[in-house]
């Protein structure tokens, strides 16, 4: 199992969502157990909030899935895994 950070630039709202993301690789790609939202900075504010509660938790992961955000995510693990130089 392995484990990576990954933020999520939400432009509409002026934020990013970092995440932990776990995941495994074999033969047949990446496979993610489990994603967890961590933080959210709010860089025009200069401030950042933990995000502690599973009602939180669930839509951040909702907003994140429906952006794109977490196809993109995967694409990059395979290329980070499958992409030889």
């Amino acid at each position: 199992m392995q484990s990576s950070v990954t933020v999520w630039e939400d432009d509409e709202t002026n934020r990013r969502v970092h995440f932990e993301v776990c995941y495994k690789v074999d033969a047949a790609g990446i496979e993610v157990s489990k994603v967890t939202p961590t933080h959210v900075e709010f860089p025009h504010q200069g401030r950042t909030v933990g995000v502690w509660t599973n009602s939180g938790r669930k839509v951040l992961l909702t907003q994140a899935r429906n952006s794109g955000h977490f196809d993109n995510m995967i694409s990059q693990f395979e290329q980070e895994h499958f992409t030889q130089a």
